[in-house]
């Protein structure tokens, strides 16, 4: 239990935080799974926690049920729990087998459908997370969570092994990416190997994980290439070649459907002689008609860009329009960042496609362009509280006079407030969350990457706050604890608060942060040799909201966060404390 004074109000039963549930952004239309998991605590409780789902009524409470070894299942609880989404099992015997039972209840009625079941085995391990055998003693660089079989569970595809090599710092790849999928219960699925003219590097073979036609269970789509011949320059790189969309069935791994990927032509045009920004690549989704994902296919950051928007429908993919920032007036070059974001900026039910600098209207063309260049920190979410609408925290790598940390209007990039400092090179994912119970709203962190200076805003209106170092230029600040309050994780793997005590250690690289299982606060996905290993808290809870991913623009940005920079998923309007921050 976190100290009292760190511990706002939350939102309870009857007043649960009812977000929206859009069409499926990784495969699941309409979950009707809880997600329920059982870790065992250090001090040898058990930790229930499960969903809430959207189509819960606000006065949804729950039963928890448990059988040992034979026994026959016995209530835990003697009322319905009504304020949270979890419960600490004290009395369990763990020499022998467990079983838990958690059904809903509503007006006094316990619901026979919509509840959840699991076991743990006897003498189960005390540990904080929950594992994921892979095939071989190898580590992955990325992880798509998506829904492949349609049954409200996520599922795993990754990209292993673990080398990322960057095209402007170019090194031989050592072997080929291979496409793993794991079921959430960690079978095995299928593999694909993607062959030598894919480089290993993140920026060579981006995927995506998605629900695209609309059947409630997730595609895949990335970029490929032919395995053979082999179109290898003389430098090394692969600089020649027919490159690909390609769209594989997420069950089986079969290739569905295939087209051409936005043309590299002649890679010395993009402005080097070595395939740096010729090589850029991005993939990415947007509901750009307010109903259906259509799949991005992006070339380009530090020059030219190139934007093709398809829809996959009917087993073919369908060029839905193709956009060429030179052709802009004035042109727009430049401007990208490492990932993508798709938000409705506008209120209409469609989807903007935020490039980085540079906001693209879902028809395809020029909606704004800041002019400023390139963004590494680039976050979308309600920024400003006080004022309508999404906003977007920069961060630009470009060298700026002033603004190189700024928060802009979403719908029009009017730039809301900016920092007065120069900068050369802010580097990095950055940070914005609530991390400081002392500053109401949230906070935004950066750095540069070549000199000691780190900042900390307040998001909502630029006042410096502090310019202490947190331990690292991107911190992963996660919903974890009994509040609102994130803790944030530093580059030694510690998992704790803000200036407040540590909450747990992590072991291996972080991959992915969403809401895989359980109640709403977040896991937190590593890579450690031989396993995918998902953390998730075991600190009870002290309020209940709706499955975090219900929320269009916080289940855009785990499905975008299986390529690229690693953006930690935005919630349309971050959870408060009740008090209106």
């Amino acid at each position: 239990m976190l100290p009292r004074r760190s511990r706002p109000a939350c939102l309870l039963a009857g007043a649960v935080l009812l977000l929206s549930l859009a069409p499926s952004a990784c495969g699941a239309a309409a979950p009707a799974d809880r997600a329920l998991v059982a870790l065992v605590r250090a001090d040898r409780a058990v930790h229930l926690s499960w969903r809430l789902l959207p189509a819960d009524a606000a006065d949804t409470g729950f039963h928890i049920y448990r059988a040992t070894g034979d026994e026959p299942l016995r209530r835990l609880n003697p009322a319905p729990l009504l304020a949270t989404t979890d419960f600490v099992d004290r009395g369990a015997d763990l020499t022998r087998s467990n079983h838990w039972r958690v059904r809903p209840v509503r007006r006094g009625r316990e619901a026979r459908n919509g509840g959840a079941e699991i076991s743990l085995a006897p003498h189960s391990p005390s540990r904080p997370y929950v594992r994921i055998a892979l095939r071989g003693n190898y580590r992955f660089s990325k992880v798509a969570l998506a829904d492949l079989d349609g049954d409200g569970r996520l599922d795993y595809v990754i990209k292993q092994p673990e080398q990322v090599s960057d095209p402007g710092v170019w090194k031989p790849s050592e072997t080929t990416f291979k496409i793993e999928a794991y079921r959430h219960d960690g079978a095995f699925l299928w593999q694909r190997d993607l062959g030598w003219n894919i480089e290993q590097g993140v920026w060579w073979s981006p995927m995506i994980a998605a629900d695209l036609d609309g059947d409630g269970r997730a595609e895949i789509a990335l970029k490929t290439a032919p395995h053979s011949p082999i179109f290898r320059h003389p430098s090394g790189r692969i600089l020649d070649g027919p490159e690909y969309l390609s769209v594989w069935d997420g069950q089986t791994g079969r290739e569905l459907a295939r087209v051409d990927w936005p043309p590299r032509g002649n890679f010395e045009d993009w402005g080097d002689r070595v395939g740096n920004r010729a090589s850029r690549h991005l993939i990415g989704m947007a509901r750009l008609d307010g109903r259906r994902n259509s799949l991005l296919a992006l070339r380009g950051t530090y020059t030219t860009m190139l934007v093709d928007a398809w829809d996959f429908r009917h087993g073919r993919l369908e060029k839905r329009w193709a956009w060429n920032g030179d052709h802009d007036t004035p042109p727009t070059r430049g401007q990208g960042m490492h990932g993508l974001h798709a938000a409705d900026v506008d209120g209409d039910g469609r989807e903007e496609i935020l490039l980085g600098a540079a906001l693209l209207n879902p028809d395809g063309k020029l909606r704004w362009n800041l002019g400023l260049g390139h963004p590494d920190i680039v976050y979308v979410t309600d920024v400003v509280p006080a004022r309508p609408g999404l906003e977007i925290a920069y961060g630009f790598e470009t060298a700026q006079r002033s603004n190189g940390f700024c928060v802009v209007a979403a719908e029009s990039g009017r730039i809301l407030w900016g920092c007065a400092h120069t900068n050369r090179h802010i580097h990095s994912q950055g940070l914005l969350a609530d991390i400081d119970p002392a500053n109401p709203g949230l906070e935004f962190y950066g750095g540069e990457k070549f000199l000691t200076n780190r900042w900390l805003y307040s998001a909502a209106d630029g006042r410096l706050l502090s310019l202490e170092d947190l331990g690292t230029l991107a911190p992963i600040a996660v919903y974890w604890g009994d509040t609102h309050v994130k803790p944030f994780v530093t580059r030694e793997g510690r998992l704790a608060l803000y200036r407040g005590p540590e909450l747990a250690r992590l072991e291996g690289r972080i991959i992915a942060v969403a809401d895989v299982l359980g109640d709403w606060r977040e896991e937190i996905i590593t890579s450690v040799t031989g396993e995918l290993r998902i953390y998730t808290t075991t600190i009870p809870a002290a309020c209940r909201h709706v499955w975090l991913m219900a929320d269009p623009l916080y289940r855009s940005g785990v499905a975008h966060a299986a390529m690229g920079y690693l953006f930690p998923p935005q919630l349309t309007r971050p959870l408060t404390d009740g008090s209106g921050h």
